[in-house]
């Protein structure tokens, strides 16, 4: 007889045919280990049914389902914090990171020459950006110009669109555990 076969039926008997009880019944008396494991089963089963039933606290079932909306949405809540409270940390890692490269690969000496040398041709890029903008603006026809605003704005809403409605979805049913 196979152990594991007489394994699967000592844990659950209820769909064996009048064979496969006769030639369990069989292996039991012939080997000693499946005996105990059926000896253990059968105590637990019998411990099981022979506990006494406990009732509930009268209305433990309407408390219960009253607190059950509450405790869901506290449980929202939380997930919703603690998803806002990961993406902040997230941020501010990467920031910091990027920031210790930053500064890792640049002297300070550098960053700041850097930074007036900007501050100085700042208004003259301005205004030569303004002119190139505008001397290409002028060059385009205003239909390709409707249609790539049309295509940037669509763009924009639908990716807006999809931030609201995941951020509304985290609101109200909380983020799915694995």
């Amino acid at each position: 007889m196979n152990h594991q076969r007489s394994d699967n039926w000592l844990q659950d008997p209820a769909g064996m045919t009048a064979e496969q009880t006769s030639e369990l019944q069989t292996h039991l008396t012939t080997c000693p280990e499946c005996s105990r494991i059926h000896a253990g089963w059968q105590a637990a089963h019998n411990l099981i049914h022979s506990a006494p039933e406990i009732k509930a606290p009268v209305g433990f079932s309407a408390r219960f389902q009253a607190s059950l909306v509450e405790r869901r949405k506290l449980e929202h809540r939380r997930q919703a914090r603690n998803l806002g409270l990961v993406l902040v940390g997230a941020t501010v890692v990467t920031s910091i990171l990027l920031l210790i490269r930053f500064f890792t690969t640049h002297s300070a000496v550098d960053v700041l020459s850097q930074g007036i040398q900007f501050l100085s041709v700042a208004p003259q890029r301005v205004v030569e950006y303004r002119y190139i903008f505008a001397f290409w603006l002028g060059e385009i026809p205003a239909a390709y110009l409707i249609g790539a605003a049309i295509i940037l704005l669509s763009w924009t809403f639908l990716l807006l669109a999809i931030w609201i409605l995941a951020l509304r979805r985290i609101k109200h049913q909380g983020v799915t555990q694995p």
